[in-house]
This record gives C-alpha cells, sequence and structure tokens, in this order.
C-alpha cells in the first residue's frame, strides 16, 4: 500500500481483518469464518486495489462531515464499521455512538452509500468481493 497515509493504512488493515473474521466459507470451509484459514495476503493485489480505493474514498468523503481528524485508534474502528456498515452485519457506526457521537448516523449514512458487498473464496483459493453487480444495478436503474 504504497503513498497512503498512516491513517489510511490502518483504516484499511482494519476494513480487511474485519472482512474476514465476520465473513464464513459455507461451501469450503463448514461454517469456519474466512480468518480461520485466510489472511490480507489471500486477497489478489487487484481486489486489494478495490479495498485500497474504496476506503480512501470513504476517508475523504468522511473528511467532510466534521472538523476532526481521526487518531489511529479511531482510524481502525471506523474501517471495522466500515466494513460491518456497508455489509449489512447490523452493527457499525450507527450502533456506536460513545464513538462517533452525532456524526454515527451521517458515517453510517456514507458507508451504506458505497453498496453492500460481500467476500467469498475462489476456487484458486484467493479471496474476492462480490456484490458490486447490484450496486451497479443500482447505480443503473
Amino acid at each position: 500500500m504504497p503513498n497512503l497515509t498512516e491513517i489510511e493504512r490502518t483504516f484499511i488493515v482494519a476494513y480487511l481483518a474485519c472482512a474476514l473474521w465476520s465473513t464464513s466459507d459455507d461451501t469450503e470451509l463448514r461454517g469456519e469464518f474466512l480468518n480461520a484459514t485466510f489472511t490480507a495476503e489471500s486477497f489478489p493485489v487487484g481486489q486489494l486495489a478495490v479495498a485500497e480505493v474504496q476506503c480512501t474514498e470513504f476517508i475523504r468523503k468522511a473528511s467532510n462531515l466534521g472538523s476532526y481528524q481521526w487518531d489511529l485508534t479511531e482510524a481502525s474502528q471506523a474501517g471495522h464499521d466500515f466494513w460491518l456498515t456497508r455489509s449489512g452485519h447490523g452493527t457499525g457506526f450507527w450502533d456506536r455512538p460513545e464513538i462517533w457521537g452525532d456524526k454515527k448516523d451521517a458515517l453510517a449514512d456514507l458507508a451504506r452509500g458505497f453498496g453492500e458487498i460481500d467476500l467469498y473464496a475462489g476456487d484458486d483459493e484467493k479471496l474476492y468481493f462480490g456484490g458490486f453487480e447490484r450496486i451497479l444495478a443500482g447505480v443503473r436503474a
């Protein structure tokens, strides 16, 4: 992840880690969460680039919501909450007023605006993001 700030790097690492521990693959791993078998190195370069672009765009848009700057702990939590919120896990920004205060709903709406995606293990034992078809269909509708 060259040319990223420490905040961006921290956010992206947390986003990917959350995707791994919150996603299971019933077909291959019989319900085990992906982090039991896979790591961030399991993503092909192109998939990491997708995550990088989406995460840095979220950070850029989120910075317009307020005059504060995230520290590393908040950036890590924000990366985690970005994955949970956009992927419909039932928790995320909106569920943490003690962290995000009056910006919790705006951050949740922003995350949902990126569209719901999921994560799956390919036959090549690499990890891929799926669901962009739903996002593109919504854009075309």
